[in-house]
């Protein structure tokens, strides 16, 4: 009877030894049968506007100086797109939205516009330090562009340091299909270099893009609002009115900082402008119809895009005199004097000094004047003066 029941238990045993270790079998790859189907929760990796974001929330910019400036254009500035802040030594890119713009406008120095991230107040570690992006008016004092820009009522600066190379954001890029359509190509990250610019368009924003450089800003607008962003800058309280500024509106109001740029330049210059006064009564002073012909001749051939209206002489005959021959002897060759030609173009006026020449009749080593009924012939002319209407006018009979 023992002996049955000892050999009851140990069969009981190795069944209940059996069943657990084939359950642990079974758990084990049910387990990993789960685990495997399970699917592997991947670490999210932030995009640029999410970083950016977290550095627009930042407040180490906010007890930073804040220069004084007769604009109030100094100040923290937000962008409207992440920007990529290169560190000094290659280190981590950092994606920035916040920024701290500080402007100089001390005309006995460079006008100077100063942007940085937090990062630029690194003391000592060069692969955590983002360098300052710098902007400024090309001369000492400013120039007389960014004087213009001034009186039309912006501040432009348009040389920027090549510091400003760690400053990237992404723009666009075109291609041609195979009948000639300018078509989208990859999109690629550029910089604040050397050509951008930076523009004050109205209080509280500003422009930062490749403006002027190489054409005018009107120059293919359509091509330039589809693929050459524009960044902009703006202070938190012109964060409604910065929303309007898509890459379209952005280039229209470049294209209306042209335009008045224009017109301020122009009428600065018109005013500076003197009109020489007419020179008549002189030694054998030609006739009105022959300077005329001579001045038409050459607005036809050298600036046929301006309409001709009136010329008139502004000096006395000067003789010319060459070294002719083997010997060199001294010839009267010709006789110049000067003429003013006012012409117009898409209604404003231009006002010309061009030299008319006369040739001699001569013999070498004669100084004999026998000029007689030679041609008069227009050549050598100033650069062509934009000039009140009014003004340019003054002399027209």
């Amino acid at each position: 009877m023992k002996n049955t029941v000892l050999l009851v238990s140990v069969l009981l045993f190795s069944v209940a030894s059996y069943g657990q270790s084939t359950l642990d079998k079974f758990l084990s790859k049910k387990a990993k049968k789960e685990a495997k189907e399970t699917p592997k929760v991947e670490e999210k990796i932030p995009t640029p506007v999410e970083l950016a974001a977290v550095d627009s929330a930042s407040t180490f910019l906010n007890d930073k100086e804040i220069k004084k400036d007769s604009r109030g254009l100094s100040g923290i500035y937000y962008s409207n797109i992440p920007i990529r802040a290169s560190m000094f030594l290659g280190g981590d890119k950092k994606f920035v939205k916040k920024f701290l713009v500080n402007y100089n406008e001390d005309e006995k120095l460079y006008n100077t516009i100063h942007i940085n991230t937090q990062y630029g107040y690194e003391t000592t570690d060069k692969n955590k330090w983002v360098r300052t992006a710098k902007f400024a008016s090309g001369s000492s004092p400013a120039s007389a562009n960014i004087t213009t820009a001034l009186k039309a009522g912006y501040v432009w600066l348009n040389a920027a340091d090549t510091d400003n190379g760690d400053y990237e954001y992404l723009t666009h890029n075109s291609t041609t299909d195979l009948q000639g359509n300018t078509i989208p190509a990859a999109d690629y990250f550029t910089s604040w270099r050397s050509s951008d610019e930076i523009l004050e368009v109205e209080p509280g924003i500003l422009l930062i893009g490749d403006f002027w450089h190489g054409n005018e800003p009107r120059n293919n607008i359509a091509y330039k609002k589809k693929y050459s962003v524009i960044v902009v800058l703006y202070k938190a309280e012109k964060a409604q009115a910065a929303a309007i500024y898509t890459n379209e509106v952005c280039w229209d109001k470049v294209v209306e900082f042209q335009q008045k740029f224009d017109g301020t330049y122009k009428k600065a210059s018109s005013d500076k402008f003197e009109m020489r006064k007419p020179v008549m009564g002189f030694k054998d002073e030609p006739k009105a119809i022959d300077v005329t012909n001579a001045a038409k001749a050459f607005n036809a051939s050298y600036q046929p895009s301006y309409k001709f209206e009136y010329a008139y002489v502004v000096s006395e005959w000067k003789n010319v005199y060459e070294q002719l021959g083997v010997n060199k002897q001294n010839t009267l060759v010709a006789r110049v004097l000067e003429a003013a030609v006012i012409a117009t173009k898409n209604g404003e006026c231009g006002v010309t000094y061009v030299k008319i020449k006369q040739q001699n009749t001569f013999t070498t080593g004669s100084l004999s004047e026998n000029f007689g009924a030679n041609v008069l012939v227009a050549r050598d002319a100033s650069v062509v003066n934009t000039v009140d209407c009014v003004k340019a006018n003054k002399y027209k009979k």
